[in-house]
């Protein structure tokens, strides 16, 4: 007997010392005890066959076929889309779209994917709103400094014209009226360069606080929400397909848990955590002005 545990060590450190060094894939690392328990006496054949291929390894291999797949035809960029322009741009609506769709996503989904996923679609909108929002008030504060004054430039497109006809008469007007056209261009270009943001500082830099908030505020929706919607389904997260492999080895007379009572049992509890999430993060980070 001590024999055995010595050689059942030993093919756990040698497995352990593959998988650190990643020698071989890690997937052909991991068949080892399926060659070396059988070799070593430790377990039957039969024994390390039916360890790998138990209902909960299938059914996470299709759970990461499905979501290649949704990936592969932006369904998820679809669903997510679909809700915004449901919500609108409200930064609460669009938090409360983003969070039921990936939460939907994660009832299907391992977290994990449903969240690297959908956090780029989330970062994208969240960028594209603050650049509209930061060239609307760019465009208001310049109107109203009187940067932009279509009067100007087409005065100065008529001096120039007039100029350009006026070229033969006395040389000391022409310079006066070039250096004053100059002049007063070279101004205007001055005023408007302060006025525009730097390309640097409006794509990377927030335009406000409000905009840092709203923007921490979706990146933690998205985590929170794909971790609720896994405990929907028995296959929303790895964790509960094997609760339920244990449950069913522990208690093999009782075949109570399926996906329909899982499901009737897990959504009101989704439901209200995130609601709750929701209003959470709304009043944290943005309030409810």
């Amino acid at each position: 007997m001590q024999l055995q545990e010595a050689e059942c060590a030993y093919t756990l450190f040698v497995v352990a010392i593959f998988w650190l060094t990643e020698a071989m894939p890690l997937a052909v690392s991991a068949l080892i005890p399926a060659v070396m328990f059988p070799l070593f006496g430790i377990m039957a054949s039969k024994q390390v066959a039916s360890a790998y291929f138990r209902d909960f390894h299938l059914l996470l291999t299709g759970v990461i076929c499905l979501a290649t797949s949704i990936e592969k035809w932006n369904l998820h960029k679809r669903i997510a889309l679909k809700m915004v322009m449901l919500v609108g741009v409200n930064p609460a609506w669009l938090t409360l779209g983003f969070m039921i769709s990936c939460a939907f996503l994660s009832m299907w989904l391992s977290n994990t994917s449903t969240a690297a996923m959908v956090m780029p679609i989330v970062e994208a909108v969240a960028q594209q709103i603050i650049s509209a929002e930061a060239e609307v008030d760019t465009i208001e504060v310049t109107y109203a400094n009187g940067a932009t004054n279509h009067a100007l430039e087409l005065d100065e497109n008529i001096n120039e014209g007039e100029a350009d006809d006026l070229k033969g008469h006395t040389k000391q007007a022409n310079e006066y009226g070039n250096g004053t056209a100059h002049t007063a261009h070279t101004v205007c270009k001055i005023e408007k360069e302060k006025q525009a943001p730097a390309p640097s500082e409006s794509g990377r830099k927030y335009h406000s606080h409000r905009d840092q908030m709203m923007c921490k505020v979706m990146c933690l929706c998205i985590a929170y929400s794909s971790t609720i919607g896994g405990l929907t389904t028995i296959t929303g997260t790895s964790t509960n397909l094997i609760f339920v492999e244990q449950f069913n080895i522990w208690y093999p007379d009782c075949r109570c848990i399926n996906f329909g009572s899982w499901f009737i049992l897990c959504i009101p509890i989704t439901i209200i955590i995130l609601l709750l999430s929701w209003v959470w993060l709304q009043w944290l980070f943005l309030g409810f002005k």
